[in-house]
Parts: structure tokens; sequence; C-alpha cells
């Protein structure tokens, strides 16, 4: 039934709400999409649910609270519920394509250190590398801090040698 029709809801308004049956086995939604590609169906006065969601909770039943529905085709219009898993947030995020899942999928930090649970700290909320992290203090400690403690030594030196001067 490749390329067959198929029309959601009754509303003679929007003959063209539905979606049609690809070869890939996606359902495409053929109602409007909104800016993130997610088919979307108002199911009231200014109120707007993803055509995916409906579908699926037509065709399977209500999604578990606290979780959220991943398109394991990661096609976004497509509403096949066959093609949706309830997930949490965070493993929808993960699953998914961009910087927050390739961050998330790293195992070695930018200079080569494996990361592991010994070897990852977080600062801000950022997860860093606790090898880098150490180097770049240490480096800084002897470029910029153990200078300036030094001069400041001096300083104090010259300071209490012309106190000591202008006594005498």
């Amino acid at each position: 039934m490749i390329g067959v029709f198929v029309r959601v809801g009754s509303n003679p308004r929007f003959p063209w709400t539905g979606y049609i049956i690809q070869e890939s086995g996606c359902w495409e939604w053929t109602g409007r999409l909104n800016e993130a590609g997610y088919g979307i169906v108002s199911t009231g006065l200014r109120k707007r649910e993803r055509a995916h969601r409906i579908v699926y909770e037509s065709n399977v039943g209500p999604v578990p609270v606290g979780l959220e529905l991943d398109h394991l085709c990661r096609n976004r219009s497509c509403v096949n519920p066959s093609h949706m898993e309830p997930v949490t947030h965070k493993e929808n995020c993960l699953r998914g394509k961009g910087p927050t899942s390739d961050y998330a999928k790293r195992t070695h930090c930018k200079n080569g250190h494996l990361l592991t649970v010994n070897t990852t700290g977080v600062l801000k909320g950022t997860r860093v590398c606790v090898l880098c992290k150490r180097t770049a203090s240490l480096e800084r400690h002897f470029r910029v801090v153990k200078p300036a403690r030094q001069l400041a030594q001096r300083l104090r030196r010259d300071n209490a040698s012309a106190s000591a001067q202008d006594k005498n």
C-alpha cells in the first residue's frame, strides 16, 4: 500500500491532514509542519499537538508520564507508531544528531586523554578532562602566579630595605 493517502480526523476544513505510506515504512505527514519539521495538528482553539503523538496515542495508547516519543527512523515528519519509542528526554537527546549527543558520545578529550569516571569532572555544568584542567592550572601557575608572587616578594624586600635605609 505504498503511496496511499490515509486521512486523519474528519474536519472538512483540513482534507489534506493525514499521511502517505512511503517505501521506507514511514508514514509521511501531509498536514502542517512546525519550524522543526514535526507534523502538527490543531486540537482546539489555539491548541496544537504534535501529529506523531496523536497518531501514536490513537493506535498504541498513552505515552507514559515522564517519557517522550523518539523517532527511531530519525524522520521528524513520520507518524508511524512502530517507528516511535517512549524514552526519557535525556535518552532522546543522546540518540539524536547534534552537538549534545556528539559531545556525550566522546570517549577522549581534545588532547587524547581517555574520558573515564576517574579522569572526568564537572565544572559549571560541563564535563571536563581533569588531566587537561590540572595541566592548564599548572601552566597558568608558572606563567602568571609564580612570577607575580616573586615580583611581590621583591617589592616587599625593596620596600623593607628602603624603609630601613630611611630610618638610618
